[in-house]
């Protein structure tokens, strides 16, 4: 489970909710749940203010590392 899975579940906030407060595919947003891919940088930033977590508490994990960005 992804950090941002984990901060979607505990808060009950919608993928589609995410996708259209940032403008893009609710694909997108499941592939980033799911670690299939990462956020660009601005739509990090972006996901940080919206969820109001930190960039640090978004990108610490693994996963972030070896992931194409998307």
């Amino acid at each position: 489970m992804t950090k941002l899975s984990e901060i979607l579940k505990k808060r009950g906030i919608k993928q589609i909710w995410i996708a259209e407060k940032l403008g893009v595919s609710e694909t997108a947003v499941s592939h980033w749940v799911k670690g299939k891919h990462i956020p660009q940088p601005k739509y990090i930033l972006k996901l940080s203010k919206l969820l109001e977590v930190s960039i640090e508490e978004l990108i610490n994990e693994k996963i972030f590392s070896n992931k194409k960005r998307r």
